[in-house]
């Protein structure tokens, strides 16, 4: 289905393995244990997981921790996608990883271009916290649906842990 001109395709799967421009993960700006995403796509051979939890790392010891919303893109260094979106979204708050991701998301459509992102994958964000993906989903589906800025994204394949969520979702993205 298109949103806006932008082709969202939802079904179960891994997000490791799906060909991509770019992987999207989410983040505490702190360290926290990883979430299953992240190991899964980092498992798969995506060094640049590793380099930006360095990174994150570095910027906590220098008391400069990164913010909620977020959105630093590097590069993959392996796996099936050639970039990373690494978006600062996750929080103990549900009011606060909808904001991280909704920042987070304009974040990343606003430097899509300079990093030639046509087509990004990902897993509805924070679920793996307790956000529920229909509450993902309308955040994105929102966002889209308002957004009048310059950008490359052309495609967006949404990643779920069972087929009964993807068509959820699926069902959700239709409704007017």
């Amino acid at each position: 289905m298109k949103i806006n001109n932008i082709e969202i395709t939802i079904l179960p799967g891994k997000l490791s393995e799906c060909e991509a421009d770019a992987y999207v993960l989410p983040y505490y700006a702190h360290h926290v244990n990883p979430d299953y995403e992240r190991q899964e796509v980092e498992n798969a051979g995506a060094k640049g997981v590793r380099r930006f939890v360095e990174m994150r790392l570095r910027h906590q010891v220098n008391q400069q921790p990164l913010s909620l919303g977020d959105a630093i893109i590097g590069p993959s260094d392996g796996g099936k996608s050639r970039m990373l979106v690494n978006i600062i979204c996750r929080n103990k708050e549900e009011i606060l990883a909808k904001r991280g991701i909704y920042r987070g998301i304009l974040s990343m459509f606003c430097q899509s271009r300079e990093y030639g992102l046509r087509k990004i994958a990902m897993v509805p964000l924070c679920s793996s916290d307790g956000l529920k993906a229909s509450e993902f989903m309308n955040i994105l589906k929102n966002f889209i649906e308002k957004c009048s800025m310059p950008h490359s994204i052309e495609e967006i394949v949404i990643l779920c842990k069972s087929e009964e969520e993807a068509n959820e979702l699926i069902a959700l993205c239709q409704k007017q």
